[in-house]
């Protein structure tokens, strides 16, 4: 019985006895080769493979994706991310920015910034505009803020009710841009709805105050639209002892790199302190380790068919930090798995928080080590991958054949890369894969 195996691109195929490609196969040993034998079977040989090389990919490509949330040289790695702490109080809150540098301040509140708000009066809303007592002309009133005066218009007609008028002169509003959000709301009691004009300013603080009166007609004093119900006030705190006023209830500190929100008066002063978000960091780092488990499992796994170079380097990068990753709460056991002591790690990042970013993120760190192992991997072409045991130790035809039959597979899960790595002048194949 013969086999073929052709190559594209002009080199004629090459015709042998079956019986030339059927080694000696050791018990107990893998051995790809014994596809060759009519009773064995080649589907199973090559699903072993590649879905081994399939599962090592994806480990250290989930690896290497843990492993940067974690390198510092790698942008929005967890060890520059800043969170503001305020102690559990709810008066106030915060963020700044990537890097900032570790600070505290003591904030007090005694006013916080309001917006000036006028609330209509509750008018039946189906009533007609006439009966209702609003003016069946062109209406022209005036609403000035900032200093500045628009004079806008609404016409009401004979067939509009009152919700319908209050609709048209929160539009006027709205469409002007003025600075003033109107809106119109119903509120329903014992069957009947009742309808308000409300006018809100966009911003707090005393800048924006704003008075609206008719100037033709009566849609301003009919509605109630310049009844103030909630006065504009200025934000009033102090930082560290100083008294600031303010328009709004943003606080910038350090440049614009912290932003505070005030949110309540205080009765005493808030500790706000600016530092690295250590739940974040935790959770990263616990995450990475998870990840490198399952790493060195697969890789156990599928040790008849993946190199033992790979799990000797993935443990290796631990080996290498051992002693460090102990001071911060990381501990390698004797399967080469990690467990993370919590209350460990905790007190690493309270107390030396830069002892754990070098021994985790720097250069040569433990996540630093992976990361740069796990792209190394994933620009391997799978041969590269794959043991001496699962290629064979036999130089030759049949050696070459299965590496034919795995650059396949490289091809269909990896074109761009296998196209790189492969001479121009064609494909390799055979008809068993």
């Amino acid at each position: 019985m013969f086999r073929a195996v052709g190559y594209y691109g002009g080199i004629s195929s090459i015709w042998k006895p079956q019986s030339t490609y059927a080694p000696t196969v050791t018990k107990n040993r893998f051995n790809p080769y014994n596809y060759y034998n009519p009773y064995s079977s080649l589907d199973s040989l090559k699903n072993k493979v590649t879905s081994a090389l399939k599962d090592t990919r994806e480990r250290f490509a989930e690896l290497g994706s843990k492993a940067d949330q974690l390198t510092s040289n790698k942008a929005g790695n967890v060890f520059d991310k800043r969170v503001v702490d305020t102690g559990g109080s709810t008066a106030l809150t915060g963020t700044a920015v990537d890097k900032t540098t570790a600070a505290i301040y003591k904030v007090g509140v005694t006013q916080v910034a309001v917006a000036q708000q006028n609330k209509g009066t509750q008018m039946q809303s189906s009533t007609t505009a006439a009966t209702a007592g609003f003016a069946i002309q062109k209406n022209v009133f005036a609403l000035n803020i900032n200093g500045k005066t628009h004079t806008l218009t609404t016409d009401v007609g004979n067939s509009d009710t009152t919700k319908t008028t209050l609709q048209k002169m929160a539009t006027s509003i709205n469409e002007a841009n003025t600075g003033i959000t109107a809106k119109v709301v119903d509120t329903t009691s014992g069957g009947v709805t009742k309808s308000q004009i409300v006018l809100t300013a966009n911003k707090t603080g005393t800048d924006n105050i704003f008075t609206i009166n008719d100037v033709q007609g009566n849609l301003v004093a009919n509605s109630g639209a310049n009844i103030k119900t909630t006065s504009a006030q200025d934000a009033k705190y102090t930082v560290d002892g100083t008294a600031v006023t303010g328009q709004s209830n943003t606080v910038s500190l350090n440049g614009g790199k912290i932003s505070l929100t005030l949110k309540a008066v205080t009765t005493e002063d808030v500790t706000v302190k600016v530092g690295q978000d250590t739940t974040a960091i935790k959770k990263a780092i616990n995450d990475l380790v998870t990840v490198y488990n399952k790493t060195v499992n697969t890789l156990k796994d599928n040790q008849d068919v993946v190199k033992s170079s790979l799990s000797q380097s993935v443990i290796g990068a631990v080996k290498e930090n051992r002693l460090n990753l102990e001071d911060i709460g990381i501990d390698l056991r004797a399967d080469g798995s990690l467990a993370v002591d919590a209350d460990k790690l905790s007190e690493a990042l309270t107390d030396h928080p830069d002892r754990v970013k070098r021994t985790i993120g720097d250069y040569g760190g433990f996540a630093y080590k992976e990361g740069q192992l796990a792209k190394g991997v994933s620009s391997m072409p799978l041969t590269s991958l794959t043991s001496a045991a699962t290629l064979g130790s036999d130089s030759g035809t049949q050696n070459w054949m299965i590496q034919q039959q795995l650059n396949s597979y490289q091809m269909n899960a990896n074109p761009l890369l296998y196209y790189s790595l492969t001479n121009s002048s064609g494909m390799f194949y055979n008809g068993y894969f």
